[in-house]
């Protein structure tokens, strides 16, 4: 099953090879924050929870072009706890080094939702 998804892997533009390592960059960077801040240790969770779910999506439907359905349960909760407590908590401050990580990982999680719902679509559609 891994080597049928590291074959499709190898068939992505190389930019999804870099944004699939900015992916993995930004979520592990919440190491250096999980000692003072929930979101950091949620972001952990996250990232180690999203691959289990995106194997056995695999093994259901072998086109990693729905790894995305992973992302949407997982992420998408990270996101709306970042939004609704972190943002709004008195430890959050733009100008540290955790607001801009935290700030970084918010919008990369949308935009890794949003390429995410249009391969899901594609593939529904019956294009990918």
């Amino acid at each position: 099953m891994i080597e049928a998804m590291n074959a499709q892997m190898a068939e992505l533009p190389g930019w999804v090879s870099l944004w699939l390592n900015w992916l993995m960059f930004i979520f592990l960077v919440s190491v250096f924050f999980v000692r003072r801040h929930r979101a950091a240790r949620y972001a952990l969770a996250a990232i180690l929870l999203t691959l289990p779910i995106g194997l056995l999506v695999f093994k259901i439907h072998p086109n990693v072009h729905l790894l995305g359905v992973a992302h949407w349960l997982v992420w998408l909760p990270l996101l709306v706890y970042i939004v609704r407590k972190e943002r709004g908590a008195h430890l959050f401050h733009p100008k540290t080094a955790y607001g801009v990580w935290i700030s970084l990982l918010a919008t990369t999680i949308v935009v890794s939702l949003l390429f995410d719902a249009r391969d899901i679509a594609l593939v529904a559609l019956g294009y990918k």
